[in-house]
């Protein structure tokens, strides 16, 4: 059959908007303008009279076919028209009694969002409120067909094939067509239909979409037919025989103001035109959808957009910006036409100070998109373009991350559709200068006059950088303030005058301000103060104005009185948590809190408290990292505030019902310097809280896997033994489970890993691993399989095994032991022979053979692949077939028999050292060859496990032997 092959976005909604499932109306044409907007959607009527019944607004209208987060869900279908036949041409159908392509999906079905799920996931009894909000709704329609009279789901089963359907949603999608003069097309359905056909005239010389089917309304099956023919009696062309033009109003019997009276739509042979479908389903309980048509069209190109750089950096002082990037792009290969193709895109608007503001925090830009404009086009041929977005620095630390939307538009003429992304977001980090802080380390005591200055009589401040700091050095500035309701200390009197200025070392990042108090003459003047500030400037930022870090203080006591008491620290409990479910989300009802709080003067900026827990045992008590998230011990008080939370976030256990005994966490002070607590017994030292369990079910059983045995790959022929064959083990802890229990897995390829290919060098796993009751546990055998020998030595091959999870049985967390499992199958290594230093002579005599050089000498070299982990050796034999030369008259070998392998190399050398004979004779062969061993094989495959040294005669009678031995091997003759 010749197939039509359209994609459509279909979006889902509540069952409570405002649009849908209101009262049944006779149809409601004239519901959108004739004209289809410049985002290729329909616009609302809102001049129509009377006013739609079953459309509440603009606002809820401008929701049916744009994606509106929270209101509706979409996805996309196919629709398939054929003929019926195998070649193009005659009418295409599309027919569907029940139309509910979205049926388990996105909202889901009518019952499930109607009424409250129970602990299985079926709907009971109870509305939910989606499904109150509806009854609301509906008991104020007139027709009592459509109130709300059904209270059980079962209920709203369709009447005829007794399913539960998902009714709410819309559907759009377009095309284009080549017109041939004698096409029609056929729609028959409920609810609203919206036909229009672009490339018309509209007026003021500009060209769009024109409506030709209107079926607007909540209503029963309706059927338009549209005659596109050239020989319909109404066409009003001046040559019908090419053109065809029918008016809106008076032909087509469209429902339209004066203003669009004169609107025609206008077609000519062989032009193409583009083709825009909407349809909505707005109320139960059936929907019909058919299509038949004789226009050949053909699905539009779809675009859809993609942050393939999401995150921007502003530049710095120091750095250049970094810039980010979206991807505008044709979807399932498709190409631009020639001359390109131009896309419509938008700045989404964004709540403030979220939004990035264009040519003030960011700029954009693209190889082929003129500047300011709201379109970028994809060249020619090309599937993609790419949209940068290049930082600013707006000189603003303060403003946090912001974001720049870019969502596409519809082209006002057509030529694509939007796909599955028409959005999303570039995020710009806004370049942050360090934070400066300032902190007391020390007060410091006034010295009395004539005493010797020690470190007691210094107070320090102490300033410190966080973040980057892209300055080697970095000066910081402060001054002295006054505290309101402190006596302050004099500059120059009380103690050494301050700079003003600190510089802080990138490699420390913290100095320190040394408050040196001098001895006065005023007697007894008590506890004075010393506090400074910091001062803003370019390289670094402050904390807000009266945040912790942005001024602190110091006391200069006299030595007469003695140190002001340090605050009294209390605790309380103030809320009691609630245990979890297991895998239930934690909300607050599962934290309990207890609050720290200070009393009487604090004078620094943050005090740290620290507590413990403690067992009474006159309660049950919870465990802490089994019941409750463990505790830190200290909580850090803030001056401005006066008191601080520690929060107690119970955890789920497996212990059952514990509700009776309750469990309880009892903190208790820990006395420090910097503060006081209350006499022990006394309220405020330690306080209490619950944790409330509820029933947990038993835990399912956990399986979990393990390597046993790696293999060997077997040789070519060899028989298939236990080394062959790796193990895999698949335990069941905890519970012991009743009858068999099938555990699945999976084999996977972890990165890293070099895997040995399914099939080819093992065989196949079947997936399942039965396990029985009594040993609660079961192998999985990986039978390995031969290929080439040696051919992977190198890399040995692994297998690695995931456990799935199933209701049968639980499985660790990934990247928990027992989840993962691997083996590993390795191929025997491989020994190679080589003569590298082929040529050798034979000496004069026995003095010259006793000095001979190693670079004189014949020279073997054995490579072994892999390298062996220890030192191995390699077994060799004399080539006698072939033997010219004769141990030990005319040369040794070294070492003899076997050679050994250095595990760091990989290699062994065995050296050839010449005789001298004192004969004239031919030159003379050493030809060695590999064995098998122990641990390896000679590549039997290749040339290199012969080999030969030539010994040269110093008075050859032939320099060149020409009738050599059988299996003799031939090389050149050095020159």
């Amino acid at each position: 059959m010749a197939i039509i092959q359209l994609t459509a976005k279909v979006r889902d909604f509540r069952a409570d908007h405002p649009d849908f499932e209101n009262k049944r109306t006779p149809l409601e044409t004239g519901l959108v303008l004739p004209i289809l907007g410049e985002d290729n959607k329909p616009v609302f009527n809102e001049g129509r009279s009377p006013r739609s019944h079953t459309i509440t607004s603009k606002n809820t209208f401008d929701q049916w076919f744009r994606s509106v987060p929270g209101v509706n869900a979409e996805t996309e279908i196919p629709l398939e028209l054929d003929n019926g036949v195998g070649q193009p041409g005659g009418n295409y159908r599309y027919h569907r009694e029940s139309f509910f392509p979205i049926d388990d999906r996105l909202f889901g079905n009518l019952d499930k969002e109607l009424f409250l799920l129970d602990q299985n996931g079926m709907p009971g009894n109870t509305l939910s409120p989606i499904g109150e909000r509806l009854r609301a709704k509906k008991n104020q329609n007139s027709n009592p067909d459509d109130r709300f009279n059904l209270t059980t789901p079962g209920a709203y089963r369709h009447p005829d094939d007794g399913k539960f359907h998902n009714y709410h949603f819309t559907l759009e999608t377009s095309a284009k067509f080549t017109y041939q003069g004698t096409e029609e097309f056929v729609f028959e359905g409920d609810d609203d239909l919206w036909v229009f056909i672009g490339n018309q005239s509209i007026g003021g010389g500009r060209t769009g979409a024109l409506l030709a089917i209107d079926i607007g309304g909540v209503h029963g099956k309706e059927r338009r037919k549209l005659d596109l023919r050239l020989n319909n009696p109404q066409n009003q062309a001046a040559d019908p025989s090419r053109h065809l033009k029918l008016n809106l109003r008076q032909h087509l019997g469209l429902n339209l103001s004066d203003a669009y009276a004169p609107l025609n739509l206008e077609l000519t042979v062989g032009e193409t035109y583009e083709f825009f479908f909407f349809f909505a389903e707005r109320h139960t309980h059936r929907c019909t959808f058919r299509i038949e048509t004789s226009l050949l069209l053909k699905p539009l190109p779809r675009v859809r957009i993609e942050a393939t750089q999401p995150n921007a950096v502003e530049p710095t002082p120091y750095a250049a910006a970094v810039p980010g990037q979206f991807r505008i792009s044709l979807v399932d290969g498709a190409t631009a036409p020639a001359g390109g193709l131009w896309v419509r895109y938008r700045l989404k608007d964004l709540p403030a100070p979220r939004m990035a503001i264009a040519h003030q925090d960011f700029v954009l830009s693209s190889p082929a998109m003129p500047p300011s404009s709201d379109r970028v086009l994809i060249p020619a041929g090309q599937t993609s373009v790419l949209l940068t977005v290049t930082p600013l620095d707006d000189n603003n630390p303060d403003e946090g991350r912001e974001e720049v939307c870019v969502e596409l538009l519809g082209y006002e003429n057509g030529g694509y559709q939007l796909g599955d992304r028409t959005e999303d977001t570039v995020f710009i980090a806004n370049y942050a200068p360090p934070l400066a802080t300032v902190q007391k380390l020390r007060d410091a005591v006034e010295p009395r006059p004539g005493e010797t200055m020690t470190e007691t009589h210094v107070g320090l401040f102490e300033i410190s950088l966080a973040g980057d700091l892209p300055l080697e050095n970095t000066p910081v500035r402060y001054r002295v303030i006054e505290t309101p309701g402190l006596p302050a200390a004099t500059p120059g009197s009380d103690y050494e005058p301050l700079s003003g200025t600190v510089t802080i070392n990138r490699a420390t990042r913290t100095a320190q301000i040394r408050v040196v108090a001098r001895a006065d003459v005023a007697g007894n003047e008590g506890v004075e103060y010393v506090s400074i500030e910091l001062l803003p400037q370019v390289d670094y930022r402050l904390p807000a104005v009266g945040a912790a870090g942005r001024s602190a203080m110091l006391s200069i006591t006299d030595p007469a009185l003695p140190p002001p008491p340090p605050p009294l620290v209390r605790i309380y409990a103030v809320r009691e948590a609630l245990e979890p479910r297991p895998s239930e989300a934690l909300t607050e009802f599962h934290v309990g809190l207890f609050e720290v709080s200070l009393e009487g003067p604090i004078l620094q900026d943050q005090t740290t408290v620290r507590y413990r827990v403690v067992m009474p045992a006159d309660v049950r008590n919870a465990t802490p990292g089994q019941d409750y998230e463990p505790l830190s011990g200290v909580v850090t008080v803030n001056r401005a505030a006066g008191n601080a939370q520690i929060r107690v976030v119970a955890r789920a256990d497996v212990a059952g019902d514990e509700v009776n005994p309750q469990e309880h966490v009892v903190l208790e002070l820990v006395p420090d310097v910097t503060y006081r607590l209350p006499a022990v017994g006394e309220p405020g030292r330690s306080a209490r809280i619950r944790i409330l369990d509820r029933p947990v079910p038993p835990p399912l059983p956990i399986a979990r896997i393990r390597t046993l045995r790696n293999a060997r790959e077997p040789l070519p022929g060899e028989a298939i033994a236990e080394r062959h064959t790796a193990l895999f083990e698949v335990s069941l802890e905890d519970v012991a489970p009743q009858g068999q229990t099938t555990v699945r897995y999976r084999v996977i390829t972890p990165p890293g890993l070099h895997h040995a290919t399914f099939g080819q060098d093992y065989d196949p796993l079947s997936g399942v691993v039965q396990i029985d009751p009594s040993s609660r546990k079961a192998h999985i055998p990986v039978f390995a399989r031969a290929d080439v020998p040696g051919d992977e030595a190198a890399t040995p091959e692994h297998v690695v095994l995931e456990l799935l999870p199933d209701a049968a049985y639980r499985v660790p967390n990934p990247g928990e032991p027992g989840r993962t499992a691997a083996i590993v199958i390795t191929d025997m290594p491989i020994a190679t022979l080589q003569a590298t230093q082929r040529w050798t002579k034979e000496p004069k005599d026995a003095q010259a053979q006793r000095t001979m050089r190693p670079a004189d000498k014949g020279k073997f070299v054995v490579t072994m692949r892999p390298k062996p982990p220890a030192p191995m050796f390699v077994n060799y034999v004399v080539n006698r077939n072939a033997r010219k030369a004769a141990q030990p008259r005319d040369y040794t070998l070294d070492p003899p028999q076997r050679v050994r392998i250095d595990p760091q190399t990989g290699q062994g050398i065995i050296w050839v050292t010449p005789h001298a004979d004192n004969q004239d004779e031919d030159n003379e062969r050493v030809v060695l060859q590999l064995r098998p061993g122990d641990g390896y094989l000679p590549h039997w495959e290749l040339p290199q496990i012969t080999d030969v040294v030539v010994i040269q005669d110093t008075r050859p009678r032939n320099p060149v032997d020409s009738n050599p031995d059988p299996g003799d091997i031939f090389f050149p003759q050095p020159t």
